[in-house]
């Protein structure tokens, strides 16, 4: 049976120290992987920046919680930890 264990990064932003951590742990008690939903803290660009933690103006987003490096660092802790990711962005 799969065991996927779900992120609200936008209620509750991670450090990325934090979330190895728990990848590590979920993983031992036998998650396969994590649902990611991460909002306007993900680092969208081009056309959707605005709507995302890139964004420069005041107000809702902008908020810099994930950069890209960001971003594939998590997505490498996740594969490190054998654990497949299904992203939820939506605003």
């Amino acid at each position: 049976m799969d065991g996927i264990v779900h992120f609200d990064l936008k209620g509750a932003p991670l450090k990325i120290d934090y979330l190895a951590s728990v990848f590590k742990s979920i993983k031992s008690w036998g998650a396969t992987g994590i649902l990611l939903e991460w909002e306007d803290t993900f680092p969208y660009d081009s056309n959707l920046k605005d709507i995302g933690s890139q964004r420069s103006s005041s107000g809702c987003g902008g908020d810099g919680l994930y950069s890209v490096d960001d971003v594939q660092t998590i997505f490498r802790l996740a594969k490190e930890n054998s654990l497949e990711v299904v992203s939820i962005k939506q605003k």
